[in-house]
C-alpha cells in the first residue's frame, strides 16, 4: 500500500511538472526566486566587515548628514596614531583634506607642507560604525599601498588596507 501511494504522489507530481510546461511554457527555472526589477539587490562591499566594526575614541561626536560630495575641502587641527587596533595620544597639527570624486583624487596637505595624493579606486559607500556613527568611506592607492580612508563629521580615519594601521584626524 505504502509503494501504492508513493508511486500516486509521484505522478501527480509528474503531471503537475508537465502541465505547467506544457500549458503555459513554464520552465523548472521559473520556480527559483528572481526579484522583480525595481528592487534593488546591494552590491558586495569592497569594505571588509572589520571596518564597519571600528571603534571610535570618546572624543568623536559625529552626526554625518548622510549627503555625498563630489568635491569638499575639510580642515583638522588633532591627530593620532591608529596601531593594532589603539588609538595613540591626540597631537596638535594642522592638515588640509580635498576630496575629489570628479577626478578620482584626495589629496591631504600636512604641516611641513609636505603634500599626499591619493587615487580614489572605488565609489563612495555611506555606512555606520558598529556604535552607529555614520560615514563615508573610499579604497585608495598611493604607490602599491592601499588605504581605506572613512570620512566622519568630525573626523577622517585613513587605515592601511594590510596592516590595518593608519592615522586618525579630528576637527
Amino acid at each position: 500500500m505504502k509503494k501504492v501511494l508513493t508511486l500516486f504522489v509521484i505522478a501527480i507530481l509528474n503531471n503537475f511538472y508537465y502541465a505547467q510546461m506544457d500549458n503555459s511554457g513554464i520552465s523548472p527555472s521559473a520556480f527559483s526566486y528572481t526579484p522583480p526589477p525595481d528592487v534593488k539587490m546591494p552590491e558586495k562591499s569592497v569594505f571588509p566587515n572589520w571596518v564597519n566594526k571600528i571603534k571610535e575614541p570618546a572624543i568623536s561626536k559625529d552626526i554625518s548628514s548622510g549627503i555625498m560630495q563630489n568635491v569638499f575641502t575639510q580642515e583638522y587641527s588633532l591627530f593620532s596614531i591608529l596601531k593594532n587596533g589603539n588609538i595613540g595620544k591626540i597631537l596638535n597639527t594642522v592638515s588640509t583634506v580635498r576630496f575629489n570624486n570628479q577626478t578620482k583624487l584626495i589629496t591631504i596637505k600636512k604641516i611641513d607642507g609636505g603634500v599626499e595624493k591619493y587615487s580614489i579606486i572605488s565609489p563612495p559607500e555611506n555606512s555606520q560604525t558598529s556604535s552607529g556613527n555614520s560615514y563615508m568611506a573610499v579604497l585608495t592607492q598611493s604607490g602599491k599601498y592601499q588605504f581605506y580612508f572613512m570620512f566622519f563629521d568630525q573626523k577622517l580615519m585613513v587605515i592601511n588596507k594590510t596592516t590595518k594601521n593608519g592615522l586618525v584626524l579630528y576637527k
